[in-house]
């Protein structure tokens, strides 16, 4: 923890790519990185693998980017007198955190092209995710997570419903392997939604 502290101090605006993955992080160092990250307006990838963060730390993370896109934006707009476009984290990855539904929420309304949250014990909030998220986020790995009944349900109806203002959706692969798509029932639920609300590009890994 005391390495994470001097090396977090480290961080500055020109940081593109994070990554600390299997480094042992508990859940005290997401506080700590969320508390650093607010200096890291460049920020692209940040890959979090194969730690203990859990959910609190994911929300201290969170939170933080929140405050991150919301701070740029605001700067630029001050800067060019105009709105621009909000600033969006290309890559999380918090595979094999030990991340539950409570702190998946977390990420909703946070702009991203690409999460990964494999081997985690996420149960339901997929489809709240993927509403918020409708017009950048592209790619949605929730390989291994156990997703229940109502959490699947939730996110096929959320495919058949997620479109941003434009009537667009930005998703293009989703993967749920291992999620408990294994019944005939659910795989006939989930390739009609696809049918309905897919555009011809995007694909979905079962």
């Amino acid at each position: 923890m005391t390495s994470l502290i001097a090396i977090s101090t480290l961080f500055t605006a020109s940081l593109v790519t994070l990554e600390l993955s299997s480094c042992k992080l508990p859940r005290q160092a997401g506080i700590i990185l969320s508390q650093s990250l607010q200096a890291c307006t460049s920020l692209k990838n940040l890959l979090l693998a194969d730690n203990n963060i859990r959910d609190g730390g994911l929300r201290a993370i969170a939170d933080a980017l929140k405050l991150l896109n919301a701070s740029s934006n605001s700067a630029v707009s001050t800067a060019l007198g105009k709105d621009e476009a909000p600033h969006i984290l290309e890559h999380l990855d918090i595979s094999r955190n030990g991340i539950t539904s409570s702190g998946f929420a977390s990420l909703q309304q946070l702009p991203l092209r690409c999460l990964s949250a494999r081997g985690n014990m996420i149960e339901s909030g997929a489809g709240a995710l993927l509403l918020s998220n409708a017009s950048t986020l592209e790619t949605l790995c929730l390989l291994g997570n156990p997703l229940s009944e109502d959490g699947k349900l939730d996110l096929v109806r959320s495919l058949f419903r997620r479109r941003d203002r434009t009537g667009k959706s930005a998703l293009r692969e989703l993967d749920l392997r291992a999620c408990g798509f294994n019944t005939a029932d659910s795989l006939d639920l989930l390739q009609r939604s696809f049918l309905q609300a897919a555009t011809a590009s995007q694909q979905c890994s079962v």
